[in-house]
């Protein structure tokens, strides 16, 4: 059996029947009730207000700042809150990404590892992404993998906020950590077999711990083209290893809506799927049709169970994904707020002072 817990957070007073269905994978042989019905009376609900909406402040380089943001609840429930900060959005933009077709992968590599050999490579097509969030900056990524990916780079590269994409070919050596600090993230995948699997999870693992951001592909944590390493034994994936690769096509299932990494995408499919299961402290975000957890994240790690080399099987949104996971893992480091999370009772507020630190920053607008 699997114990499953669900929160809802009601936005309004009055009586409401819940139901919960759970869907059958392919194959399942559903043989019990799998439909759950309740009547929820919600007596109160919280209803926040904040003073102000958005500061514009100029300053001189190195100072610092200080401000007071008033978080109040006119609601009749108890208000809890967490303060986020999110680099600042420059935009919507559109894009029309000229994507080619996978190549054919040769030698022992786990893109051959399918017993099904009539798997469908994609062939040259065009994508059309009506709208995507942008950066106000741009950010540097590396490609960290026992592969090389021409693909994604030039993927990558198409959106302005993404200025260096560069390729670290762990196949054949292990970058330091002082190579992986030049970049604002890393991603990680291979074909092959990393040269250091072990070496490679421990420098990842320092990475993270230095503000890095990593970004864990398929295969991330199935041997022997895992990662190991503290990046797996310091439980910093979200991800663990569970069974062998499925190689069978699956399509986008359940995901959050309300997730910034799934904002635009809503149309997946690939043809591989790594066996996994969540780690604990892990925040699933998205499912394959087939219950296989999709994308999921855990600090500033992401975990996305998707084959990314050039040999590869995906079609949909992708790109839209990728770039989405690249720019929600950004940290906003010049700007802190205290307390950032509590509670109001109905008809209080509380006072939080934002501040805002100007030391290392080059002149320039920042949101």
């Amino acid at each position: 059996s699997i114990n499953v817990s669900l929160s809802w957070i009601p936005n309004s007073i009055g009586e409401f029947n819940v139901t919960i269905y759970a869907v059958p994978v392919p194959g399942e042989n559903v043989t019990y009730d799998n439909i759950m019905s309740s009547m929820v009376a919600v007596i109160s609900v919280p209803d926040i207000w904040v003073n102000p909406e958005e500061f514009n402040i100029t300053t001189t380089g190195g100072s610092i700042v200080n401000r007071t943001l008033t978080i109040g609840n006119n609601g009749t429930g108890v208000l809890e809150f967490e303060i986020r900060d999110k680099i600042g959005i420059s935009q919507y933009q559109e894009y029309t990404l000229q994507l080619p077709g996978g190549t054919e992968s040769v030698g022992n590599n786990y893109a051959n590892l399918s017993l099904v050999k009539n798997l469908s490579i994609p062939t040259h097509t065009q994508l059309n992404i009506q709208s995507i969030k942008t950066l106000a900056a741009s950010i540097d990524v590396l490609l960290a993998a026992a592969d090389s990916s021409d693909v994604l780079r030039s993927i990558l590269l198409a959106f302005d906020d993404i200025s260096t994409v560069d390729q670290f070919n762990t196949e054949y050596d292990t970058p330091t950590l002082s190579q992986l600090q030049q970049y604002d993230a890393v991603i990680v995948w291979a074909n092959g077999q990393h040269a250091d699997p072990v070496g490679l999870g421990d420098v990842l693992a320092d990475y993270v711990d230095s503000g890095g951001k990593v970004m864990l592909t398929q295969p991330s944590v199935t041997p022997p083209w895992g990662v190991e390493g503290r990046i797996i034994t310091g439980s910093y994936s979200p991800f663990a290893y569970e069974g062998e690769p499925i190689w069978w096509p699956a399509e986008l299932g359940w995901y959050d809506p309300s997730h910034p990494i799934m904002e635009g995408v809503g149309n997946i499919t690939d043809e591989v799927q790594e066996d996994v299961m969540l780690t604990e402290g892990a925040e699933l975000v998205a499912l394959w049709d087939n219950g296989e957890p999709l994308v999921a994240t855990k600090y500033s790690v992401v975990s996305i169970n998707i084959f990314l080399s050039d040999s590869y099987f995906w079609t949909g949104d992708v790109p839209t994904l990728v770039h989405n996971a690249l720019i929600w893992s950004e940290e906003v480091y010049w700007l802190t707020e205290y307390p950032q999370n509590g509670t109001v009772d109905p008809g209080n507020e509380t006072n939080i002072t934002v501040t805002f630190n100007a030391t290392g920053l080059e002149v320039g607008v920042y949101n």
